[in-house]
């Protein structure tokens, strides 16, 4: 771990995750465990450290790079589908320690992460960028914040046809998977808004991966 160079900082946390007594929901929690983990071992080639778990309801992840960031919030967001929401921050900057932990690190990335948590959770919003010049995370942000919004409004059924167009099949090939009629998955695409939803957020990646490479500024100017 180098601290003379920036990483890239996802910190979240899970909206809602406590009952009325103040407990975290054990089945918002335990997925939010479950999801983080396969997180880790999907993506350890992008991670510095394995994700983590932290102080109930947060979770936290350093990552090398930019390009596979939203595939892994894409990944959470699916995994706590049904059980829970969870709002996240990333930020581009150096961290404190070359700790064990996620926590002991500290720095830079941390400062801003968190700061941007909390204006998130007071404006009860899903995702903000501080990973690149201002425009470009306002650019980063509206498209976050606007895929996320379609998704909260599908039905359970719109989103499987979502998520299933999203893999590469065909309407033909969901509606005998799903063995619907093909009117019924085509109707459920356009009410869910899959396309826009779908152009939403390969626009995102491609944008990270354009950050990636070097096309667009970070936030303190490097490349």
């Amino acid at each position: 771990m180098d601290l003379q160079r920036p990483y890239y900082l996802v910190l979240g946390d899970l909206k809602r995750s406590t009952q009325p007594a103040g407990k975290i929901a054990p089945v918002a929690i335990n997925r939010l465990i479950q999801a983080v983990s396969q997180v880790s071992q999907t993506y350890a080639a992008d991670l510095v450290l394995p994700m983590e778990v932290n102080y109930g309801d947060e979770f936290a992840g350093l990552f090398h790079t930019p390009a596979r960031i939203y595939d892994v919030i894409d990944h959470l967001r699916d995994a706590l589908r049904g059980a829970t929401e969870f709002r996240v921050a990333i930020a581009y900057d150096h961290i404190g320690n070359a700790a064990d932990t996620m926590r002991q690190m500290g720095g830079p990335a941390f400062q801003t992460a968190n700061d941007a948590l909390l204006e998130l959770k007071k404006r009860d919003a899903f995702c903000t960028w501080h990973v690149a010049s201002a425009l470009e995370d306002q650019t980063l942000t509206v498209l976050a914040n606007a895929a996320d919004g379609l998704r909260q409004a599908m039905t359970d059924y719109q989103y499987e046809v979502f998520r299933l167009l999203g893999s590469g099949m065909s309407q033909i090939d969901i509606a005998r998977r799903l063995e619907k009629f093909e009117q019924s998955i085509s109707t459920a695409a356009k009410r869910g808004q899959a396309d826009l939803a779908l152009a939403l957020d390969l626009t995102l990646r491609q944008r990270l991966k354009a950050l990636q490479e070097g096309a667009l500024g970070h936030a303190d100017g490097s490349v």
